[in-house]
């Protein structure tokens, strides 16, 4: 063995010698968030639906619309709620916020909150089976319940949930309440990088509708390709009056149209339709 040889020996020998062992404790691998709705109902309800690249590229731009109206440099306080409706049933209303709900939940610096507010039809919680769960109109009946306890947290890391909860006959004058207007204040202002989206019931069925006209915020209403009447929309677009801004998405279009979604962003009135 060369000099050369044996002096690297040794120093390799010594520095494993006078080696401190290293106390640093290994960092802890990030706790991923637990769900309390099943990844297979989830995955019904919300990952099957953006598949076809048309039909993601319109959410997209529908998303961006929204950003830009609930957080952009001229939204006004209360814009990060968006309640979607339709003038009548089967216009597709809890369709369009399970999707828009989902497209936004992507962004790195938003998190979104559904709510289920029809009373009546509640698709969303029944989608979701979340039926024997407390929510919205419980939070409103009870003073004693909170909104954390609950969102029911989803799969997806930015998108959670709250059920209609349980039926009341005296819906329309909860929303009437001043519990519901300090409820729906504290939903927008809790947490200034959540969209709250309201899956409301239709402005022309049932009578809770004008009552979450009155809470504020944007409103997005659904317009059934072939079936929603112009009258329809005039009489639905009264309901909101002039103080709320109103967009108009287009749903079960054909792809021949020139576009599945409608406008958003500006206030229509019945002449603009």
């Amino acid at each position: 063995m060369s000099i050369i040889e044996k002096s690297v020996l040794t120093a390799e020998k010594r520095a494993h010698e006078t080696a401190k062992p290293d106390k640093t404790p290994p960092k802890a691998a990030p706790v991923p968030r637990e769900s309390d709705t099943s990844s297979a109902v989830f995955a019904g309800q919300f990952e099957t639906q953006l598949t076809d690249p048309v039909f993601v590229n319109q959410f997209r731009q529908l998303k961006r619309s929204i950003l830009r109206a609930s957080f952009g440099p001229l939204a006004e306080p209360g814009a990060n709620l968006l309640i979607i409706t339709s003038a009548l049933p089967n216009a597709g209303k809890t369709f369009i916020a399970r999707n828009v709900a989902q497209a936004l939940s992507h962004e790195r610096d938003r998190n979104v909150l559904l709510v289920d507010t029809d009373n009546a039809k509640r698709t969303l919680t029944n989608a979701l089976e979340l039926n024997d769960r407390p929510g919205f109109f419980d939070l409103l009946s009870d003073e004693s319940l909170s909104i954390d306890e609950l969102i029911v947290h989803t799969p997806l890391p930015n998108l959670d949930v709250m059920a209609a909860g349980g039926r009341y006959a005296d819906s329309s004058e909860l929303l009437s309440s001043r519990r519901a207007k300090a409820v729906v204040t504290r939903l927008a202002q809790d947490d200034p990088d959540r969209l709250v989206i309201f899956d409301a019931p239709p402005l022309l069925a049932t009578p809770d509708a004008p009552a979450l006209a009155d809470l504020g915020g944007l409103f997005l209403l659904v317009v059934e390709a072939g079936a929603t009447t112009r009258r329809d929309i005039e009489q639905a677009l009264e309901i909101f009056g002039e103080k709320n801004t109103v967009g108009l998405i287009l749903n079960k279009a054909t792809k021949s149209s020139s576009s599945l979604l409608g406008y958003y962003g500006r206030h229509y009135g019945a002449d603009d339709v």
